[in-house]
């Protein structure tokens, strides 16, 4: 067994970052009025708008990602609607059915497109024989876009504005699960503004977990029409915090110094040093293009032994066609890590003597 950690199977393995730890600490001293009535909501709620360059900005803090989008899609779609959505989504992939749960029954639509994204094409011609209006027709009402996707690669601010634009022509809602939205940013260069209201996305699940808080995810409305329906779900389902300065202190912590920005680039460059030495190994062979955290390899299965022998943890056949395993690296991620992983896999692909 290695005596270096290489633990790849997600960032939520990962240690707290450290500012988080202190921003809660900090609002730990005394007593503070519950239920986002305190300054830490206040002063969180103003950072948001700053980051995201606007004032037409709605903040509901929840503490996981799958309640995040599950409170925000149940909010946009009618039971008798239909969430539009990549076929590996998260949401349909790794949710338990809790959109449909918290909708009431809406359905969520499986759609193709490369590498994780959302094809524009596919969307349309959906939307053209979708039977919108017609009452034996299950109602599209909204398209949810994940970025990072669940292949690890990125959305560019055109690419979500040309699949808002076929969305908006048929009327619908626009929902972007953003657990790993700092990563995403951080590859395309692009703002928060730029990857999200500017072009077009109505709804965000603003995930900090994945970047090294211990849990705070913040459903982000820029729009006013779904904030009654987001305060009511938020609420029925159990997940208004009453002790909510400790989720908004974490959500300040994100934002303050660019924090949220220093450890995705961080979390990318680690995955990118990972990808490429991956692919300089033989009978290695990357599945998706490296843009954000995440990296995905088919490799032969004694390498994968060689990797669980030697004690790294991920994601083993992550996906089957083709089969490959998922590498996630994070904030905490060293190059050691990385550097022992690479070691363990071109020993194993050496021929045996």
């Amino acid at each position: 067994m290695a005596t270096v950690p290489m633990d790849f199977g997600s960032e939520n393995t990962s240690p707290v970052h450290p500012a988080y730890v202190k921003a809660v600490v900090e609002a730990n001293a005394g007593y503070a009025t519950n239920f986002e009535a305190e300054p830490w909501t206040e002063r969180a709620l103003e950072s948001l708008k700053g980051l995201f360059e606007t004032d037409q900005l709605w903040a509901f803090t929840v503490s996981t990602g799958t309640a995040a989008n599950a409170i925000a899609i149940g909010a946009m779609v009618p039971p008798y609607g239909s969430v539009l959505c990549h076929w590996d989504a998260h949401t349909m992939t790794d949710e338990c059915g809790a959109p449909e749960m918290f909708s009431a029954g809406a359905r969520q639509i499986a759609l193709p497109g490369e590498h994780g994204r959302l094809s524009r094409e596919a969307l349309a011609t959906y939307l053209r024989e979708a039977r919108i209006g017609v009452v034996h027709a299950i109602q599209p009402s909204i398209i949810s876009l994940t970025n990072l996707t669940e292949a690890g690669t990125a959305y560019r601010p055109d690419d979500i504005a040309g699949l808002t634009e076929v969305a908006r022509k048929s009327g619908l809602g626009v929902h972007m699960d953003g657990a790993r939205f700092a990563n995403a940013a951080a590859h395309v260069g692009a703002t928060p503004a730029e990857l999200s209201w500017k072009a077009g996305v109505e709804v965000l699940t603003l995930g900090t977990t994945k970047n090294g808080s211990f849990g705070a995810e913040t459903i982000v409305a820029f729009t006013p029409k779904y904030n009654t329906s987001l305060a009511f779900l938020r609420k029925r389902s159990g997940h208004f915090a009453p002790k909510s300065r400790f989720l908004a202190a974490q959500v300040q912590a994100y934002v303050d110094d660019g924090l949220w920005l220093v450890n995705a680039k961080h979390a990318n460059r680690a995955a990118l040093r990972m990808a490429e030495g991956l692919s300089s190994i033989a009978g290695v062979s990357l599945v998706h293009p490296t843009e954000g955290n995440e990296v995905f390899a088919s490799m032969p299965p004694s390498m994968s032994d060689a990797l669980e022998t030697a004690g790294c943890k991920f994601q083993r056949d992550w996906r089957l066609h083709p089969r490959h395993n998922r590498f996630v690296t994070s904030w905490a991620t060293a190059d050691e890590e990385i550097d022992c992983m690479l070691d363990v896999c071109a020993r194993a692909a050496q021929p045996a003597s």
